[in-house]
């Protein structure tokens, strides 16, 4: 894709959408939990994020592979509430001539068939391997030279090959001059956002199977102030954030992964 083909305007700038303190409304704890990204395998800022919302007596146990667990209470039954750290997201897979970053998709998420369209023209978060988010944007056709194209090009969904993430770097040395590489992170920036009152909206995966699943467990902890209470008596209890539930049978999308790791070592474009 040539620079010349595009109709955009993007801004490069530093975003930090990490938890330093935990908001007192919940309806903000649960918005500010939205906000950070954790794609499968890069869940470190969620993690964070979620340990700072738990009251400061509740130090969870952080796992080999990265999950999350608090336990609270000795007696039975023994109870355990789940919820997944990781989200559906990219990894960039290429880096071209006039600076875009290609994208590939990891994780077995995005079911819907127009998932990737619902990127395109969309402003997105990169996070390097320091930690540090960078702000792009998914390029769009230009309009005015839709005449030149070939027929039939407007017709059909987009795909991920349709995807070319604008950093605002005019080549691949001014694409790593910011800190960006190979596997790095990519996922949308405009996450949730918040409604009248208490209302939060957002994706469906990411508030109601995500974080929405996160924020509840944080509450029962927090409104339980370290004991699991029922029936007038204290139940065992275990609360644990998952780091990567996706990467179950997903084969295909691993041996996928692993490729781009080795081109990632070697070099290769």
């Amino acid at each position: 894709m040539n620079r010349h083909t595009l109709s955009l305007f993007s801004i490069t700038f530093l975003a930090t959408p990490v938890i330093a303190q935990a908001p007192a409304d919940p309806s903000e704890r649960l918005l500010q939990l939205a906000r950070v990204p954790g794609v499968s395998g890069h869940e470190s800022d969620v993690r964070k994020a979620v340990a700072s919302m738990l009251p400061s007596s509740q130090k969870p146990d952080t796992e080999s592979i990265g999950n999350l667990v608090v336990r609270l209470g000795t007696g039975a039954p023994h109870t355990l509430m789940v919820a997944p750290l990781d989200e559906p997201g990219y990894v960039i897979s290429g880096i071209n001539d006039d600076g875009y970053l290609r994208l590939h998709r990891h994780t077995t998420g995005f079911a819907h068939p127009l998932a990737h369209e619902y990127h395109l023209g969309q402003p997105v978060l990169i996070r390097t391997s320091t930690g540090t988010y960078l702000s792009g944007v998914t390029a769009t056709p230009s309009t005015h030279l839709r005449g030149y194209r070939p027929a039939g090009n407007e017709t059909g969904p987009r795909t991920i090959d349709d995807l070319f993430v604008d950093v605002g770097a005019a080549g691949r040395c001014e694409v790593a001059a910011q800190g960006i590489r190979m596997l790095d992170v990519v996922t949308l920036r405009e996450r949730a956002a918040r409604l009248a009152g208490a209302e939060i909206a957002g994706g469906c995966d990411l508030l109601a199977r995500g974080r929405g699943g996160l924020a509840r467990n944080c509450e029962s902890i927090r409104r339980s102030r370290g004991e699991r209470v029922r029936h007038n008596r204290v139940d065992g209890g275990s609360l644990l954030w998952p780091a990567r539930p996706s990467s179950i049978d997903r084969s295909r999308e691993t041996r996928s992964t692993h490729r781009l790791h080795r081109r990632a070592s070697t070099g290769e474009e």
